[in-house]
């Protein structure tokens, strides 16, 4: 028998193996979703906090890790209008 020679008693066992290693790669593909989101956020919070500090956008991107129109967009939202 195929499945036999293949360690597997029948489809439902394979459909189950299946379900659970799709289950643990969506897990995972979640925990790193989570972790990138949260990076992003510090920079975020890192680059709040020297606005005032580095007036240039570039070098404000370059020591946050942000891009420069992600910066800008930042300075944008935070700085009120005169």
């Amino acid at each position: 028998n195929l499945l036999q020679r293949h360690g597997y008693a029948s489809l439902s066992e394979i459909r189950q193996e299946g379900h659970q290693e799709g289950l643990e790669k969506g897990i995972q593909e979640g925990r790193q979703k989570g972790q990138e989101e949260g990076q992003q956020q510090e920079r975020l919070r890192i680059a709040r906090s020297l606005l005032d500090v580095i007036a240039d956008d570039r070098l404000l991107a370059a020591k946050t890790g942000l891009s420069e129109d992600e910066v800008r967009e930042l300075r944008l939202t935070l700085t009120p209008e005169k």
